[in-house]
């Protein structure tokens, strides 16, 4: 069995653990290994989830978002150790903060390590106990072992201006912030293990380059070429046009769908402003709003989509949808009538049977795009092979859905521009798969490969 490795502040080590136990009069597990075991894991995920988004509350101490449920499925059962005696055990001995509702298991916010803890981060590996990692939802033979180990490939051409990461590493203020530059461009850089993997849930295929921040990626390319996105106008409303078809078919009970049409005009105009890429220009004309609105309109339309079915103040977003395509938001409803993840799920695994069963697998076959991604929604590739790609994601997105989408594309790694004022400086950054740790040190030389304190294996490896 292959050894699991945490990354641990190396105030938090098994060592230090177990003194630390050794003094709590309270704890019935102080020689239980599973427990220390269980106790790095869930340090590790505290941290993990500090790169994703840091919370300060003034009556908390600095606190991060996890989930109690989440714990509690993680950590289970095993060797008698529960999530309780877990969290009961790091309060106690001070290791992190948790707020107290967590005993409640409904809290959602409560978890901390002090900053200063996390000046210097150490390897520890889980002996006595492993965290069962989940199954792709999609069988292991549904995603081509030939095409990962393109995305692979791609990956590990990736080329990263370190003197321009370490510049944007300096501009960034926030605690969080500066973990996750760390961890990404350190990642990139190592090459030890290159990231890429499906989602259990929704069919997607993550990799190193899809939690890249916007100011970061001009740091990024393949040999001396910037990196171009070709991708989907409006892609989540788009895919629901193949499900919202036989919808309006049934609503109008008629197999015709012009008749459909005719009696539910709605459905007509969304599918003509999706397709011809004006969807969200039809909202911010609806609400009134200018252009500069249009990025915050595009993630609030995404609580109208996927968030809850029923809420007690509805968004203007939300209201617009209905007002100007009824049908549609009653079809984005029943979507979610088991529960409102559904739609979601729902969409995004008709994104995944497009993009990376269809476009991806059709681009490696034939061979002409040497090198190229998949984000979601999107290829990325070279300059001298977006036209070749805007027609494979037309060609077969309009044979699975019926309708030819809009599809745009532009430069991906933008020019190289420091300015901590920007949006994308500021950007807070909300999604990372972190599968190894990071470590933060007074001076970093992202150069450099001497920041990353790997297992022994690793660095064999590297050598």
């Amino acid at each position: 069995m292959q050894p699991t490795y945490v990354k641990v502040p190396s105030t938090h080590t098994r060592s230090e653990i177990k003194r630390l136990l050794a003094l709590d009069d309270h704890s019935n597990h102080t020689n239980s290994e599973v427990l220390i075991d269980k106790m790095l894991f869930t340090i590790n995920l505290i941290l993990r989830r500090m790169m994703q988004v840091h919370v300060i509350d003034e009556n908390d101490e600095d606190l991060t978002y996890l989930k109690s449920t989440y714990l509690h499925k993680q950590i289970g059962n095993a060797g008698g150790v529960t999530y309780k005696h877990v969290c009961d055990r790091l309060a106690t001995t001070g290791l992190i903060y948790i707020n107290p509702s967590y005993k409640t298991g409904k809290h959602s916010k409560g978890y901390g390590i002090k900053e200063a803890m996390c000046n210097d981060l150490v390897w520890e590996e889980l002996r006595f106990w492993k965290p069962t990692k989940p199954e792709s939802k999609k069988p292991d033979d549904s995603i081509d072992e030939e095409l990962l180990q393109a995305f692979r490939n791609s990956v590990g051409e990736v080329q990263v201006d370190t003197n321009y990461a370490l510049q944007v590493l300096n501009s960034q203020n926030e605690f969080s912030k500066k973990l996750y530059y760390i961890y990404y461009v350190g990642k990139l850089i190592s090459k030890d293990e290159h990231d890429v993997y499906v989602s259990r849930h929704k069919g997607r295929v993550y990799h190193n380059l899809t939690g890249a921040s916007r100011s970061i990626r001009p740091a990024l390319t393949v040999g001396d070429q910037p990196i171009y996105s070709v991708d989907i106008s409006s892609s989540q409303p788009y895919f629901a046009i193949k499900k919202l078809v036989g919808y309006v078919k049934m609503k109008a009970r008629s197999k015709d769908l012009d008749v459909a049409l005719e009696k539910y005009p709605d459905v007509r105009a969304y599918l003509n402003a999706v397709t011809n890429g004006t969807f969200y220009q039809s909202m911010l004309q609806h609400l009134s709003l200018s252009y500069d609105y249009l990025p915050k309109l595009k993630t609030n339309m995404l609580s109208a989509f996927f968030g809850k079915r029923e809420l007690k103040r509805n968004s203007k977003e939300r209201k617009a949808l209905a007002a100007l395509y009824p049908t549609v938001e009653e079809f984005i409803k029943l979507l979610k009538k088991v529960h409102y993840k559904e739609a979601a799920a729902e969409l995004q695994k008709a994104e995944s049977d497009v993009m990376i069963d269809r476009v991806a697998t059709r681009i490696l076959k034939e061979g002409v795009c040497k090198w190229f991604l998949t984000v979601h929604d999107s290829v990325l590739c070279l300059e001298h092979d977006v036209e070749y790609c805007r027609n494979i994601i037309i060609a077969e997105c309009t044979q699975y859905v019926g309708y030819s989408p809009t599809v745009k594309a532009g430069l991906w790694t933008t020019p190289k521009v420091l300015n901590s004022n920007s949006v994308a400086a500021n950007r807070p950054i909300r999604r990372l798969k972190m599968r190894e740790g990071f470590q933060l040190n007074g001076k970093l030389d992202l150069s450099s490969t001497v920041c990353f304190n790997l297992p022994d294996k690793h660095q064999a490896l590297r050598a």
